[in-house]
This record gives structure tokens, C-alpha cells and sequence, in this order.
């Protein structure tokens, strides 16, 4: 909601930059916990409690679906956004205000009682990292150049990683790549500066990709989405690419229309 807030209302060129940071950081930071494995603090010990499971109504004690602990995903995530904005607008006040909910979000993983301190911290570090990484490499490379190598490093992933945020993620950066080639070739639409606008374009994209990800789950049972094989993996990354790629791409087709038209 974040990116799509920017994407859709206040600026289209950072919301790219920062679903290609979020995502790629994320991608990075999959494949980094498969690597290492690190087991959640609550199965290691007894006497630490799981206050809130990463993913509800599965096993706690199941990595594949809960994840693994090394680095944090959370603390990834959070960081790879507010470095991207602040990157973008270079206000301090951003930062100060970014830095403060980096730490909030960090207590908070190892408080729950799913990270150690360590986990947060590398992972706060490693979104910094992505950023600066991949703002170099804009200056340095053409966008599609860039966008193949770093689709390629990711796909090294599928030979060693097992956990269901590894696909998931893939599937969303294929999504991006196309939605926003498609959207740059086809559609090239505006933002707007109208507030209620730019509320009901961020409102009516973030449902859309719950619909269409809810939609492309009927067909399968559950034990089929879940099951850790080619299949479920290779339907994982279609169903969050198609899905990415249609908020990207094709629903800012709307924003032709009146009441989400860019024209104020």
C-alpha cells in the first residue's frame, strides 16, 4: 500500500523504484534465510514464547511456512522503504522520522518472540544495502538490462529454497517487470493532485490484488497451494506475477475514466 500510494497518487517514478527495491530486497532476503536456515527463538527454546506467528492457522514449528529467522524480513522490508523515499526526496525528516519506525519495527520482531536482536539488525542493514546497490546500478545500466541480470540472479534461488515467501516473491518481481513495461509501452498514465482521487486509486488497487490473488486460489484445494513441489511453487509465482502484473499494468487503464482520471 506504501508503493501504491506513491505509484498510483503522489509520484509514479518512486513508486517503481521503491516496489523494485521492496521486492528485490525481499527476494534477496528469501534466499538468504534458506541458505542459512536459522531457526526461529521459540523452537530453540522452551521458555520463549511465540506472540504472534508470521503465518496464521499453519504449524509454528513448520520453517517452510513460518519461515526462517536469519535475516528479518520485517526489518528488510521496513528499511528497504524508508531508504528508498529518503533516497528519492532527500529530507532529513524523513529519515529521522523513517529511523525511528526501523527501530520500532525491529524491537517489535524479537519482542514477539520470532527473531533474534541479530536478525533484525542484519536485516535492517541489508534493505540500506539493497537501495544504494540498485541506485548505482540505475546510473550504470540500462533498466532492462538491469531488470534481466537481476531476474536471473533470482532465479538461482528455485535450486536450493523451500520456503513459500521465496515464490512469492519471485512471482511479484516477474509481476513488476512486465506490469510496468506493459504500463511505460500501453497505458503511461499520470498521477493526480487530487487527494480523494489518489485515496480511491490506492484503495481500489490494494483490493484488486487481494481479489485477484483470492480468485486464482479457488480453483486448488489448500493442500495443493501449500505442498512443497514444482507445481505448487511454479502456481505461486503465477499467481503473484499475474496478480502484480495486473495492478501494475493494467488497472491504471481506469485512471482514463472520470472519477479516476488524472485531469483535476
Amino acid at each position: 500500500m506504501v508503493m501504491g500510494l506513491f505509484y498510483w497518487y503522489l509520484d509514479k517514478n518512486i513508486g517503481k523504484t521503491l516496489a523494485r527495491n521492496m521486492v528485490f530486497a525481499q527476494l534477496n532476503n528469501s534466499m538468504i534465510k534458506n541458505l542459512f536456515s536459522r531457526i526461529r527463538p521459540y523452537v530453540v527454546n522452551d521458555s520463549i514464547d511465540c506472540l504472534k506467528v508470521v503465518e496464521p492457522g499453519y504449524d509454528i514449528y513448520d520453517m517452510n511456512k513460518q519461515g526462517y529467522s536469519f535475516p528479518s524480513g520485517h526489518a528488510t522490508n521496513v528499511s528497504s522503504i524508508v531508504f528508498t523515499i529518503y533516497n528519492s526526496l532527500k529530507r532529513k525528516k524523513i529519515l529521522s522520522i523513517g529511523l525511528i519506525v526501523i527501530v520500532l519495527v525491529s524491537i517489535s520482531r524479537f519482542a514477539l518472540g520470532v527473531h533474534y536482536p541479530s536478525d533484525v539488525i542484519v536485516g535492517s542493514l541489508f534493505g540500506c544495502l539493497i537501495v544504494y546497490v540498485l541506485a548505482y546500478l540505475d546510473k550504470k545500466i540500462d533498466k532492462k538490462i538491469m531488470y534481466i541480470l537481476l531476474g536471473l540472479y533470482a532465479l538461482i534461488g528455485v535450486f536450493f529454497c523451500t520456503s513459500n515467501d521465496y515464490y512469492s516473491t519471485l512471482g511479484l518481481y516477474i509481476g513488476f517487470v512486465f506490469g510496468e513495461l506493459f504500463e511505460e509501452k500501453f497505458v503511461n498514465f499520470k498521477n493526480t493532485n487530487n487527494l480523494l482521487k489518489g485515496i480511491i486509486r490506492t484503495l481500489l488497487g490494494g483490493l484488486l490484488f487481494i481479489g485477484i490473488s483470492y480468485v486464482l486460489k479457488l480453483p486448488f484445494d489448500k493442500e495443493v497451494l501449500e505442498a512443497h513441489n514444482n507445481f505448487a511453487y511454479f502456481y505461486r509465482v503465477f499467481r503473484y506475477g499475474f496478480t502484480c502484473f495486473i495492478v501494475i499494468g493494467v488497472y491504471p487503464i481506469l485512471f482514463k475514466y472520470n472519477l479516476l482520471k488524472s485531469k483535476d
